[in-house]
């Protein structure tokens, strides 16, 4: 609805567009993933590759799985961004770092909010391995990346994450609930 207004084309003509580019967002940012531990050029090119043939990738873009891909490509952006060991370090993050961490986790809460514990867990392994090879400073990577990430998000979701958090609290407490008989 938002492209349509911007564009001033119906909604129709733009749907297969508009999944297509995110689905190419997914690819890019399956592809920076690949290069944060290797740094060869080649890893992102191959990673990229196997993601579009992937049939899972194709069949999500040929079901028009919009939210879906658009979750999935902003995921990928994000861990890309938050996953490299210079952001944990002695020197930590800087506004560069922190402004688009906070606005695409703020996209991400909005558009698929399910994938937030995955997210949170898939980071805290992380984070244990640069704990593991003793390549974290814990002042850089709470106070100099998360607390003003945070603030961005709350600055951004104003009072949709405080529905958004009543949504996944009824979500959880009916996953939770024991099936009645009858």
């Amino acid at each position: 609805a938002a492209l349509s207004s911007l564009t001033g084309r119906p909604p129709y003509q733009l749907y297969m567009s508009l999944s297509v580019g995110l689905n190419l967002v997914t690819t890019s940012g399956v592809a920076a993933l690949a290069m944060q531990p290797t740094r060869r050029w080649w890893a992102a090119v191959v990673a990229a590759i196997l993601y579009a043939v992937s049939p899972l990738a194709t069949y999500g873009l040929l079901q028009q799985l919009l939210p879906q891909l658009w979750g999935l490509g902003l995921a990928c952006a994000l861990l890309a961004l938050v996953m490299r060991r210079d952001l944990h370090q002695a020197g930590g993050a800087r506004i560069r770092d922190v402004v688009p961490v906070g606005v695409i986790a703020a996209a991400l809460i909005v558009v698929s909010v399910e994938l937030a514990s995955i997210l949170v867990f898939a980071y805290i392994l992380y984070v244990c391995v640069l704990i593991g090879r003793r390549q974290i400073a814990f002042t850089a990577a709470l106070v100099r990346l998360w607390l003003p990430a945070l603030a961005i998000v709350l600055i951004v979701l104003n009072s949709y994450a405080l529905r958004d958090a009543d949504y996944v609290k009824l979500q959880v407490d009916h996953g939770t609930q024991a099936a009645s008989n009858p």
